[in-house]
């Protein structure tokens, strides 16, 4: 009958050989996850007491193969994380409002799978954190230089204008000549021009 047919086709020529094959591959689960492994305790608990039909025995062997593949792939997914992260952790735990991404980070690092989306949320957040603190960094240089430009054409800062300089920032400061004003212009780049100009 074509049933039959269809069962002898789809039935190992060698069993046993495939048995060994589904064990060794339980074998490598088991090292790189063992709770996956358990999860195929039934199907392989099958294998013990072989079905009429050989064709179970392939549909197993298929099944573990493909849990094999998705463990690998998890296990070498959390190593390309991990490198990700690794280098990130230093450079985090310098930030003073960092500490608690950094320990985060930290606990990823330890565990033994990451998910996909937990490492993208925690990278997002790390580079986000490290561009704010980049940018702030920058902000503060460019302070301390507007200030000691200002500072070196006489102009003594009080503490309204000692403030912090931004990019695409136009300030007019009094100036010692009458009529004038002292124009100071910070492009988006953070070059700095000063003028005088009329008032």
């Amino acid at each position: 009958t074509i049933t039959q047919e269809l069962i002898e086709t789809s039935v190992s020529p060698n069993p046993s050989k495939e048995i060994d094959e589904i064990l060794d591959c339980a074998a490598r689960i088991a090292q790189i996850d063992p709770q996956e492994r358990e999860k195929l305790l039934p199907l392989l608990d099958e294998l013990e007491h072989p079905s009429p039909f050989e064709s179970r025995i392939s549909m197993i062997h298929r099944q573990v193969r493909l849990t094999y593949a998705a463990v690998r792939e998890r296990a070498a997914q959390t190593h390309c994380f991990k490198e990700e992260l690794g280098p990130l952790l230093p450079l985090i735990s310098l930030i003073p409002t960092g500490e608690s991404l950094a320990e985060r980070i930290q606990s990823l690092l330890q565990s033994e799978f990451i998910e996909r989306k937990t490492f993208l949320a925690l990278y997002e957040e790390t580079q986000l954190l490290l561009a704010q603190t980049q940018e702030n960094l920058a902000d503060a240089i460019l302070t301390e230089k507007v200030s000691s430009i200002l500072e070196e054409m006489g102009y003594s800062l009080d503490a309204e204008e000692e403030k912090t300089w931004k990019p695409g920032q136009i300030v007019y400061l009094n100036s010692p000549y009458d009529g004038y004003s002292t124009m100071l212009k910070i492009s988006e780049k953070r070059d700095v021009a000063i003028r005088l100009v009329r008032k």
